[in-house]
């Protein structure tokens, strides 16, 4: 059933179908999947997916405050 939820995150991302839509068209698919009948969006993506540099060159954040907050707590211990 992931394949099923990527594939309708996806259509909506894209504006190929509204939330109510994908619901109903989820339930419908993964009863079928169930029952053994055809669920195409339960075999495979059903949209491209980049090849090659897709890292997120976003920058840390925490490093800087999870050091703050290491020093606030040696801080604590060295008061108690």
């Amino acid at each position: 059933m992931n394949l099923l939820a990527l594939n309708l995150a996806h259509d909506i991302v894209a504006g190929k179908r509204n939330v109510e839509e994908a619901r109903t068209f989820y339930a419908e698919t993964a009863s079928a999947f169930m029952m053994n009948r055809p669920a195409p969006y339960t075999e495979r993506l059903h949209f491209d997916v980049p090849k090659g540099e897709t890292a997120d060159l976003d920058e840390t954040m925490i490093a800087g405050s999870m050091m703050r907050q290491m020093g606030k707590k040696a801080g604590d211990f060295a008061r108690e």
